[in-house]
């Protein structure tokens, strides 16, 4: 399994950070970065994509994953709650600099990251440190 395939079986939505509202639909997001890396994959099953996604370019460090993720591995933070709000906002920036693929599908995430190996996905048992 690869994206260039998910893509030409399945109808992808490609979007931003800055219009959240195509992304009305529970199932799997790609985020990439500016040289079309993958740096995080992830899931929305029993909300929105959109309502997960407006999470990440929030202020607040409740279930912001992906800012903490990046303060860690750019900034060399070491625990979340040792994050300044100098960071945050860095990262906040880089966030919605990303862009999105979304997937209205149920299984993928596991999988994709596996595959993948995205360098912001460190929770969990799928992630790995690089």
């Amino acid at each position: 399994m690869n994206i260039d395939n998910l893509v030409n079986e399945l109808t992808p939505i490609k979007g931003d950070f800055n219009d959240l509202s195509k992304f009305d639909f529970p199932g799997v997001y790609i985020i990439y970065d500016g040289n079309d890396e993958i740096v995080y994959i992830g899931s929305a099953y029993t909300r929105n994509i959109s309502e997960r996604l407006k999470q990440y370019i929030s202020k607040s460090k409740s279930g912001n994953t992906l800012a903490n993720d990046i303060c860690k591995l750019d900034f060399k933070v070491e625990k979340t709650d040792a994050i300044s709000n100098e960071q945050r906002e860095k990262a906040l920036k880089k966030i919605r600099k990303f862009k999105i693929l979304a997937i209205r599908h149920n299984d993928l995430e596991y999988n994709l990251i596996q595959q993948y190996k995205p360098k912001y996905n460190l929770n969990g048992k799928t992630a790995t440190k690089k």
